[in-house]
């Protein structure tokens, strides 16, 4: 992978890459460094499973399982056993995608305030696509935390350089997850 050698960048080594957030993180690399800010990617691709689990884990945080105790056995291919407390975890403000396309149980406001009905078809997440990737806001390899705002500083000075264009199409800033979520572009690959 290119992103083998970053020492500004590191990747986490549970975390799962693809091409194209591996890509993204080679070319974030010398921004980072630049910045002389050390920062770790906390996670990348993830399957359903993993999703669910996430899910799960959360649901078992907040204590939801107390109102819907089937997450505590929740399976993908039951969606009974995990699309209410799923759906608890949105109304609680804890955004967090299923893990296959289903409908919102219950009305529920986005982290931006935008109201979302119940019925409305949350997508998969772009993890689950091999397309998003999270920096972490606590460098576990230095036992440091790192101010969020630091990194989206360096975020940003990426995307106005023009070299995200093709490769980063966007953030987010998780302070509930203490991360900062970046979207990638897909790369296309030349089919011959």
């Amino acid at each position: 992978m290119k992103s083998d050698n970053n020492k500004f960048l590191k990747v986490r080594k549970f975390v799962k890459l693809t091409n194209t957030i591996d890509s993204a993180i080679a070319l974030l690399e010398g921004y980072f460094e630049q910045a002389n800010l050390k920062c770790e990617v906390s996670s990348g691709f993830r399957s359903s499973e993993e999703q669910l689990k996430i899910i799960v884990n959360k649901c078992l945080k907040h204590k939801v399982d107390k109102e819907f105790p089937l997450i505590r056995a929740a399976h993908l291919l039951d969606v009974e056993t995990w699309r209410e407390p799923w759906g608890r975890l949105l109304t609680i403000g804890e955004m967090v995608n299923p893990p296959v396309p289903t409908a919102a149980p219950f009305d529920y406001k986005k982290s931006d305030g935008t109201l979302k009905k119940a019925g409305t078809i949350i997508q998969l997440s772009g993890h689950q696509l091999g397309q998003d990737f999270d920096i972490s806001g606590f460098n576990q390899e230095l036992n440091i935390s790192i101010e969020l705002d630091k990194i989206v500083e360096v975020i940003k000075k990426f995307i106005d350089s023009g070299m995200a264009t093709n490769h980063v199409s966007g953030y987010l800033k998780e302070p509930v997850n203490g991360c900062i979520h970046i979207d990638c572009i897909e790369l296309k690959l030349n089919k011959f």
